[in-house]
């Protein structure tokens, strides 16, 4: 196991000022490959690859990073920790973005920066508490990061490396001892996603996880702690994880596949007894999000949605324990707590919870149907 030099990280606590961009291929967080040069002629008009947090979320426009929502661990990397409940710049280039349960993450050129919540030193080690602007890490290579509230995933030159809390062996080193510095877990994966006590990621085509598997949200039956990654066997070409909470989601073969907790019905299965094994949803998939008890997902174009429906963050009416459709298009998805968001053609939408401003709307009252977020500004 190899700790990445703590001189790696000591970097300026400013913004980066980054060159236009270079002529290389980019691999994207799922593994898919652009030009970078040409992104620059074809990349979507308008605020796309939203990511969101707790409450917080983030998102790319023109080369320069978007955040609205939640900051009271200084998530937007503003210096404060005042909401905002419009999406507003914040000043840095990426060219995607990750946000994690209370901590977000940005890539520019294969480098990371950080902003937010940093318990367990889960995003550097060389900052005491919260990192309150944007910190370059140092690290480079980087096509894909997950945070949760107290551990980070990051896939550096095809490697995953780990930080933070482990009781559960969430770190995939093969201990259970928090890790105050970036770690090498030796798993090649093109793609990382994260629950509170569970870390998943995807080698060579397949599922694998570490950590606790109390409800089954490994896709393997027998429950316990896992130190090690372990495949579940599962060929897949994208993953969600359920935030602060016990349910995976995946894409295998264009159909969507759910397993662990599901007492709000967000596996969409038509009951809610947990799934202790992947299990095939029989929805056709092209995209899949999650929310803390509930999901969404992209099929055929059209928005569909499982789960829990506390503040209308399905977008529709009907059964909360199966997958169905919310009568909206989307090019794009992303979900908060208990929030719902789509882009489509460049329009972004909102529905559910929005007691911190993060549906964008400039108000923080909750949002009962689709509503269009405020122009970008």
């Amino acid at each position: 196991m190899k700790n990445l030099v703590q001189g790696l990280l000591c970097a300026a606590l400013i913004a980066p000022s980054f060159a236009a961009y270079a002529d290389f291929t980019y691999r994207t967080p799922m593994g898919m490959k652009y030009s970078v040069a040409a992104a620059e002629e074809s990349a979507p008009a308008g605020l796309h690859g939203i990511s969101c947090g707790q409450y917080h979320c983030l998102g790319v426009k023109d080369g320069t990073v978007w955040g609205v929502g939640y900051n009271s661990n200084f998530q937007l990397g503003l210096g404060h920790n005042t909401s905002q409940y419009s999406w507003l710049s914040l000043g840095i280039e990426a060219d995607f973005v990750k946000a994690g349960y209370l901590s977000s993450f940005a890539v520019k050129d294969g480098v990371l920066w950080v902003a937010g919540g940093n318990s367990y030193a889960m995003l550097t080690n060389t900052v005491a508490g919260a990192v309150k602007t944007w910190f370059n890490t140092g690290l480079s290579g980087v096509t894909d990061v997950a945070g949760s509230a107290f551990h980070s995933l990051i896939v550096k030159d095809g490697t995953v490396w780990s930080a933070g809390r482990n009781q559960y062996g969430q770190l995939g080193l093969g201990y259970a001892s928090t890790e105050e510095s970036l770690s090498d877990t030796g798993l090649s994966a093109t793609a990382v996603a994260a629950n509170r006590y569970t870390s998943h990621a995807i080698s060579n085509g397949v599922h694998h996880f570490a950590g606790f598997n109390s409800h089954g949200q490994a896709g393997v039956s027998g429950g316990g702690a896992y130190y090690d990654w372990t495949s579940s066997h599962l060929p897949v070409t994208d993953l969600a994880a359920a935030k602060h909470y016990f349910a995976a989601y995946a894409i295998s073969d264009g159909q969507l596949w759910v397993a662990g907790y599901n007492a709000q019905g967000q596996l969409g299965l038509g009951h809610s007894n947990n799934a202790s094994v992947w299990i095939n949803t029989g929805l056709s998939a092209s995209d899949v999000k999650a929310g803390y008890q509930h999901a969404l997902a992209i099929s055929n174009g059209e928005v569909y949605s499982a789960g829990s429906i506390t503040y209308g963050q399905l977008g529709r009416s009907g059964s909360n324990n199966t997958w169905l459709g919310t009568g909206e298009q989307a090019d794009e998805i992303a979900a908060a707590n208990y929030t719902s968001i789509l882009v489509s053609s460049g329009v972004r939408k909102t529905v559910g919870y929005n007691q911190h401003g993060q549906a964008g709307v400039g108000h923080t009252n909750n949002l009962s149907e689709w509503t269009e977020a405020l122009p970008l500004e």
